[in-house]
């Protein structure tokens, strides 16, 4: 599963946190907004793991698991 397109996306620098982040998925080929790295020595502010596909959302519509419900 990807981010929706309305998800900001990211370039990211030369980091290990940077080559996890969904950010830096394809997005919209048009029309795709993007946002530059923030990167400190705590992590990333910008930061979406892999783990929020996880997350139960309701303005995303993602649903724990592999289906939508």
């Amino acid at each position: 599963m990807t981010l929706p397109y309305d998800v900001e996306r990211c370039k990211g620098k030369n980091a290990l946190l940077c080559q996890r982040c969904m950010r830096r998925e394809p997005g919209d080929q048009v029309a795709q907004w993007f946002i530059t790295p923030a990167l400190t020595l705590d992590g990333c502010q910008n930061f979406i793991g892999y783990s929020f596909l996880n997350a139960k959302t309701i303005e995303g519509g993602l649903v724990s698991g592999s289906t939508n419900s």
